[in-house]
């Protein structure tokens, strides 16, 4: 019997050797006479799919992160920094060559908390040495961020998954972070509101930066697997985040923070991204719940604002699982041509 690999297929259609069309019925005749291998399609979720194995995944990461901490402390106090940077060390490899075999059975999610253990075990180790060598953390805090970026840049390169460009980008901003407080701000004091300010301002200019690498990523390439998701995602953790974290402190600003949040709404439904979608949801209930408690501050409306607000969210979501294929092909065409290529080669993702 023949093998069947619909990541090809759906590769093939991104390079135009084949239509979305052809590939999807091809897929379906070859399927229903007798493949004998199928792999999931191109965005289906990259193995991330809620089940019971994958419970257990999570649930035998989370025992094994448990029994690292107490192997980690029982060194510290028993060994002292050489026994946390040699049980780490031990940890480092069960993990990567248990990665490497499921790697090999293509099990990506196990995969994925494999490297993610992978990464978090760089930088206790390094921090060990610093305990072995009697180093305050707080004088060089940065050598273990970068240790941590470098792990997760070594793990996302060579098992390439999705998901690790989430430790990647992650240690990346908080590596970014520190080193621009150092560049910057020196002259701010730690717990000073001008501090905090520069800190927000910096998770959103970054945010921004990595949004726009996701729409470089789903613009110019047609991978197999959906990269372009995870940055998304990263990029509006950081900017919607520190973006919300911003003092409001008048109307004005609270009204545009709505509008952000609309925009990014309507950005999702165009690029067919529903991170956009909910982050923008999450972001206008905020916005209006905070001019709620401006007007109606120790008043008996509040409560009843915030039960209007909350049906209305929910009756918006009603109005927009009716109305969302339409609204997004009337968006989509205001999109460069680029854009909507890209869109209409790959199915939408959450």
């Amino acid at each position: 019997m023949p093998t069947i690999d619909r990541e090809l297929l759906d590769e093939a259609a991104a390079k135009g050797i084949v239509s979305p069309d052809q590939a999807e019925r091809l897929w379906t005749f070859l399927s229903a006479h007798g493949g004998r291998t199928v792999v999931k399609a191109r965005g289906a979720g990259d193995g991330f799919r809620f089940s019971f194995t994958a419970a257990l995944y999570y649930l035998g990461g989370m025992l094994a992160v448990g029994a690292m901490g107490f192997f980690l402390e029982l060194a510290e106090k028993r060994l002292g920094g050489w026994g946390v940077l040699g049980i780490s060390a031990a940890y480092l490899l069960v993990t990567v060559a248990l990665a490497v075999r499921l790697e090999a059975r293509g099990l990506v999610l196990p995969v994925v908390l494999l490297g993610t253990l992978a990464v978090v075990l760089v930088p206790v180790g390094v921090w060990g040495v610093y305990r072995a060598l009697h180093v305050p953390v707080g004088q060089h805090p940065i050598l273990l961020e970068f240790s941590a970026a470098a792990a997760a840049a070594a793990v996302f390169f060579r098992f390439r998954a999705p998901a690790l460009l989430l430790p990647l980008v992650g240690t990346l901003w908080l590596l970014g972070m520190d080193l621009a407080t150092v560049l910057l701000a020196t002259g701010l004091e730690s717990r000073s509101k001008e501090y905090e300010t520069f800190r927000k301002g910096y998770s959103i200019a970054s945010g921004l930066l990595v949004l726009a690498a996701a729409f470089w990523v789903d613009l110019r390439t047609r991978p197999a697997r959906d990269h372009a998701f995870w940055l998304y995602l990263a990029g509006l953790a950081a900017a919607w985040g520190g973006l919300t974290l911003l003092d409001a402190s008048d109307v004005a600003g609270t009204l545009a923070y709505l509008a952000v949040n609309a925009g990014l709404m309507l950005l999702g439904a165009a690029l067919l991204r529903r991170a956009f979608t909910v982050f923008g949801a999450v972001g206008v209930a905020i916005g209006l719940a905070s001019l709620g408690d401006r007007y109606l501050k120790d008043s008996w409306l509040f409560p009843v604002a915030l039960t209007v607000i909350g049906l209305g969210v929910v009756g918006f979501g009603l109005w927009w699982s009716r109305n969302e294929g339409r609204l997004s092909a009337r968006l989509q065409a205001v999109l460069p041509a680029g854009m909507r290529e890209a869109i209409a080669s790959r199915r939408a993702v959450p």
